[in-house]
């Protein structure tokens, strides 16, 4: 989608940015670190800390993963899968406009420091950037707290595209 507000900017009239690293490379590396740092714990510290269940285990199964990421993630490598694809992806400073762009990332999530990259690409050159971290959550903020996720969509559509987001 950043990609595309490049190419077509009078086709978008603001943007969404969840959990979206800068730079892929960089949130892979965090994401492998993490994950050997943490071990088992990985998933529900850094992945997605809601399930299904109200399991108290460190692990997760795919039976405790919230319903939409049990059928993401069966469905993983059908198309590709890992990071070998993407990479090499960094994303590019945004010509100077006023296109209301917001990102929403979880305090948790092993892409956080990729993701921070946002405010400089785009910040500095767009007064009307929004950096928001959702509290308790990794890298599934939608999953993970849909009410604040919505919340938060909501008073950012009302207040740049004037509606209520619904």
């Amino acid at each position: 989608a950043y990609d595309f507000t490049q190419q077509y900017p009078n086709f978008i009239q603001s943007l969404l940015l969840s959990n979206a690293p800068t730079t892929m490379k960089k949130a892979n590396d965090e994401y492998d670190r993490l994950h050997e740092e943490t071990g088992a714990s990985f998933w529900k510290d850094h992945v997605c800390r809601s399930s299904a269940t109200s399991s108290t285990s460190t692990t997760t199964t795919m039976n405790d993963m919230p319903p939409p990421l049990q059928d993401a993630m069966g469905h993983v490598s059908r198309y590709w899968g890992g990071m070998d694809v993407v990479i090499h992806y960094v994303a590019k400073p945004m010509k100077e406009h006023s296109l209301p762009v917001i990102s929403i990332v979880g305090e948790h999530d092993f892409g956080i420091a990729a993701s921070s990259g946002w405010s400089k690409l785009i910040g500095e050159t767009n007064n009307s950037f929004e950096d928001v971290v959702l509290k308790n959550c990794a890298h599934y903020p939608f999953l993970e707290d849909r009410e604040a996720f919505g919340t938060v969509i909501r008073t950012f559509c009302s207040k740049h595209d004037g509606t209520d987001g619904g």
